[in-house]
């Protein structure tokens, strides 16, 4: 003779209240570790975001983010960047840039990349040169691997060449 489920449970010792109650509380605390698990990954985001925020100026160009390829030339007005929460700006010595950016893991998306277009001097045409090696015409976006160490950010722009800022 077969029983049903519930007698073979209470023949066991179990009641099946004590069950149901030990079911809520394996789901109460999945969905505790879960909202855990979502707050952790939102505040290693917002560190992330936080080390890149900030004014930055332009050092120099290197190749295998050692190798100094360029660092003089620019003149007393330097190449600046200002990244903010979701936005950046900066000036090249005559011209200004702006957009808006995005983070993932260690690569930096520039959106809707405006600028003016005034005579630039040598200084800035390298530094938007540079940039445009980044572009990716399928993604319509400027796509850079970059590093922040400290008060240095690198940015590469193109297969091992970087350019480095400096923390202001």
């Amino acid at each position: 003779m077969l029983r049903n489920h519930n007698e073979n449970f209470a023949s066991n010792g179990y009641n099946l209240k004590n069950f149901e109650i030990i079911k809520k509380l394996v789901s109460f605390f999945s969905i505790l570790l879960l909202i855990f698990l979502l707050i952790s990954c939102d505040k290693e985001s917002e560190g992330k975001l936080e080390s890149i925020i900030g004014k930055w100026e332009l050092v120099g160009y290197f190749s295998d983010n050692s190798t100094q390829i360029e660092s003089e030339g620019f003149e007393n007005i330097p190449v600046t960047i200002t990244f903010n929460k979701d936005t950046f700006d900066g000036n090249t010595p005559n011209n200004s840039f702006f957009g808006i950016y995005d983070m993932d893991t260690n690569i930096l998306i520039l959106n809707q990349v405006n600028t003016t277009e005034v005579a630039e001097s040598d200084w800035g045409i390298r530094f938007t040169n540079s940039l445009n090696q980044a572009y990716d015409d399928s993604l319509d976006n400027y796509i850079l691997k970059y590093l922040v160490d400290k008060q240095t950010l690198s940015m590469e722009y193109n297969f091992d060449n970087f350019m480095k800022f400096n923390r202001l």
